[in-house]
């Protein structure tokens, strides 16, 4: 389960580099119309403190993970409440365009963090987080 564990958080930061790698490659602008990435490039200027927040957020996010695979009590309830907090916050970034490669990875992203939050509160995992 330790070994699982460990996986579905590498897996976890992966999800988020390569969303980051999509993000700057470019592969959004062939996915996408041009009238879409025109209208995405309005979304992000009309919510920039939005974004803006989610900068520090990732980076904490980032940091809880690596604390996750030393098992540590402030990583838990850094990744808690990192996920708590960008749930929030994404009620506030407004109407959101994505192409179909990033909502996959983000979809998936998404998994291992529930599978995360059950390996970590609700199995015998949770007392190696003591």
């Amino acid at each position: 389960m330790e070994s699982t564990f460990k996986k579905l958080v590498i897996f976890d930061l992966s999800s988020i580099a390569a969303i980051i790698l999509v993000s700057l490659s470019g592969i959004t602008s062939a996915l996408l119309p041009p009238e879409l990435l025109d209208w995405n490039d309005y979304l992000v200027e009309e919510y920039l403190v939005v974004y803006l927040l989610s900068i520090p957020l990732a980076i904490i996010y980032i940091v809880a993970c690596f604390m996750l695979l030393k098992f540590s009590p402030t990583g838990r309830s850094m990744y808690l409440w990192v996920t708590i907090i960008s749930i929030a916050l994404t009620l506030f970034m407004g109407p959101t365009i994505g192409d179909p490669l990033s909502n996959l990875i983000l979809a998936f992203s998404g998994m291992a963090s529930g599978a995360i939050f059950v390996l970590m509160y609700a199995t015998p995992l949770s007392e190696k987080f003591s």
